[in-house]
């Protein structure tokens, strides 16, 4: 009887094993390959030396300011493709290998790369040999070769991934990645697994070398060695196996193991912040990071003292090939609400009720039980710090969903978080404020003919007061006034009638009218030179525009996101001759609001007495700027100018006034990308308005006496027109 073996197709391989969400996940796959070949090597000969690992980037690009990724090498003085390992890598799902292989990681090059070249040298009977072969998405293995080596020859293996199948986003987050980025992306992906190679032997402990190459030329490059391992603290987990009850039982019952323990290890580090981008507690596979365990108190990107956190759990079930995915981004031990619902509709078909399960929310649970003892020091500064918000909050009359609302960083001092609460309490009033605006919008549904009419009245105002808690009611009436009170200071300035906008009449002049207004108008709005994060009244252009973050009165090469980034790439003195840039730092918007992702609002104020049309190609200018030299794509702009005077045969070509006399750009200004003289390339588009101030005034005041009257708040609290 002849045997046969089953085939597999290479394109349905590729099918079956989806490509991992994360761009590294084929660097970290090889970074991997060479640390198990280098262990191996090291288990099956007398070899004692130093593993190393060197990682190599090779770049292209014309500009100083631009690369695009070419391809990448890794190298290891490991075992080397021998042919035990040649034909375990011939195999797909093979996991016949040491140390938990799962056989599926090659199939990440084949996402990745669309060419595969592989060189090794092995020990073949004492004599060095070399082998060489490419990898296809088409074809896996081709070309191969086989031949003695010179003796020079270092032993080990290089991978070389080229022609790469990347994305826009990935291969956009590849042409940004800085060494440190990668170094510490490495450091942290791969911390377990070094520490624990280094508790083995420290004098033989891989290293790791990281290099950039650009047109062929070194840019940088930075070692990971076993001394750049900080030594984490320790401990154990024990989580208990579980077996059914009885299966027919209409309530399912497990039953505790005790004598079956599944013991799982944690190592804790304490990692300076600008090495360690997060915080963060992993459920490790094989020394490596799979999957996140959430930990509420310790916030994500926060930094105690100087320093982020990251432990590790590991342990022989979290290492099991079965349990973890071929993507190796997840864990598939199976959880209690799955088993039991397909035992319940009768779906488990190989399920054993004999057999004693691990089930993975015990492991969170586990985790989750013990996570206070190992961030003992961070819970009881977090408990004390709550003593501190609830006391600050009970003072001012917040209430406790405001404060269940509120993102306060552990290191926040008494100042931010009264900041913090009280900016939150002001957007909470704000949403209420919108949703009553809402309701009574929606009056327009009713019929007073209606026989139900009056039902429906009082339904209406039902809602209305569940929207209004009756120990926020006052703090919401003076929230409105005070809104309806900077509605009025703004038209007083547009009137002229606010005292510090009088020059003070003096003998043989004439009493004359402050000319900053400008100014004015601006500082009401939000202080000059300030972060949006803190008090303003943005509220009197949009509603919306008081959740954003952003800045006031900032070069735009000064402007930073809320991790202290700055948007734009350094400009050089070559840039600006070459794009003929002059006075940029006079490119100053007014107010830059960061929206949603690759979106920003750009706001620029003028005096009331200024023509405005004079002055319709400055945002544009910002727009140019911007998207062409941001770190991270801004292609979206919404631009406003503001201010009251505008000459209407200027703006009638181009623009079109809506119903509150404001004007409407028809057409979106399409920014393009200049490179070498040439605009070819649309990279982004801004939509743009022209609003006038006393249109801005009128709205507030009106949209805030509908809160006021619909609060019951009467006439004489309120600021009335003149």
């Amino acid at each position: 009887m002849t045997a046969t073996s089953a085939r597999l197709s290479l394109e349905g391989m590729l099918d079956f094993i989806p490509k991992s969400r994360r761009p590294l996940a084929p660097v970290f796959e090889a970074i991997s390959n060479g640390l198990e070949a280098i262990a191996e090597r090291r288990e099956r000969t007398s070899w004692s030396g130093r593993g190393s690992v060197r990682l190599r980037f090779y770049f292209s690009g014309l500009l100083p300011e631009t690369r695009s990724l070419e391809r990448i090498e890794v190298a290891d003085n490991g075992i080397g493709f021998d042919d035990d390992n040649l034909a375990r890598f011939e195999t797909f799902l093979d996991r016949t290998k040491g140390f938990n292989n799962r056989g599926s990681g090659r199939v990440q090059y084949l996402h990745f790369a669309g060419k595969i070249d592989v060189v090794s040298h092995f020990l073949d009977a004492d004599k060095l040999m070399r082998r060489h072969f490419f990898c296809t998405p088409i074809v896996f293995i081709t070309d191969r070769t086989l031949e003695p080596a010179d003796s020079n020859a270092e032993h080990g293996s290089t991978l070389t991934l080229s022609e790469f199948a990347t994305s826009k986003e990935a291969a956009e987050y590849f042409s940004s990645l800085t060494l440190d980025e990668l170094r510490n992306a490495i450091k942290s992906h791969f911390l377990l697994r070094l520490h624990l190679a280094r508790t083995e032997n420290a004098e033989t402990a891989p290293e790791l070398e990281i290099s950039f190459f650009k047109n062929g030329k070194p840019d940088g490059s930075q070692r990971l060695t076993p001394a750049d391992v900080p030594q984490p603290e320790n401990g154990d987990i024990k989580v208990p196996y579980v077996k059914i009850k009885d299966k027919q039982a209409e309530q399912i019952e497990w039953l505790v193991q005790p004598s079956h323990i599944e013991t799982l290890h944690w190592a804790h580090f304490k990692l300076p912040a600008d090495e360690q981008p997060e915080n963060g507690v992993m459920l490790c596979s094989k020394g490596v990071a799979v999957d996140r365990v959430r930990f509420e108190s310790l916030k994500k990107t926060e930094s105690v003292d100087g320093f982020r956190f990251l432990t590790a759990i590991h342990g022989p079930a979290l290492s099991r090939a079965e349990n973890v995915s071929h993507t190796v981004d997840r864990f598939t031990l199976p959880t209690r609400t799955d088993l039991e619902k397909s035992i319940r509709d009768g779906e488990a078909l190989f399920f054993d009720p004999t057999a004693d399960i691990l089930f993975f929310d015990d492991i969170e649970l586990a985790v989750g039980d013990a996570l206070p003892f190992i961030y003992a020091d961070l819970v009881t500064r977090k408990a004390e710090q709550q003593a501190d918000i609830d006391a600050i909050a009970k003072a001012h009359g917040i209430p406790p969903a405001v404060i269940r609302a509120t993102k306060i960083g552990l290191t926040d001092t008494e100042e931010q978080i009264t900041e913090k609460l009280f900016r939150k309490q002001a957007e909470a009033l704000a949403e209420q404020s919108l949703k009553i605006k809402r309701l009574f919008e929606a009056l327009d549904q009713l019929d007073p003919t209606a026989d139900n009419y009056q039902d429906e009245l009082e339904e209406r105002s039902s809602e209305l007061l569940e929207l209004i808690p009756e120990q926020n009611k006052q703090e919401l009436s003076r929230y409105v006034i005070r809104r309806q009170m900077v509605a009025k200071v703004l038209g007083l300035i547009l009137d002229e009638k606010l005292s510090v906008s009088i020059r003070p009449t003096t003998k043989g002049k004439s009493k004359g009218s402050r000319q900053d207004k400008e100014g004015l108008i601006h500082d009401l709005l939000i202080r000059r030179k300030t972060k949006t994060s803190g008090p303003n009244d943005l509220w009197v252009l949009n509603e919306e525009f008081v959740h954003f973050e952003g800045c006031s009165d900032l070069s735009i090469d000064q402007i930073a996101d809320q991790s202290g980034q700055k948007i734009l790439r350094p400009v050089t003195a070559e840039d600006l001759k070459t794009y003929g840039i002059k006075n940029k730092r006079r490119r100053r918007p007014d107010i830059f609001l960061f929206v949603d992702e690759q979106q920003c609002i750009l706001i620029e104020l003028k005096a009331p007495d200024v023509d405005l049309a004079e002055h319709l190609l400055q945002l544009e200018r910002y727009c140019n700027l911007i998207a062409n030299f941001s770190i991270a794509p801004i292609s979206r702009f919404h631009c406003y100018l503001i201010g009251e005077t505008a000459t209407d045969m200027d703006l009638a070509g181009h623009y079109r006034q809506n119903i509150h006399g404001d004007w409407v750009n028809r057409n979106s200004y399409k920014v393009m990308r200049y490179e070498n003289g040439r605009q070819e390339e649309e990279i982004g588009e801004a939509h743009r308005e022209i609003i006038k101030l006393s249109s801005i005034a009128k709205r507030a005041q009106r949209r805030n006496k509908s809160f006021a009257d619909r609060l019951g708040i009467s006439d004489e609290m309120l600021l009335k027109e003149d």
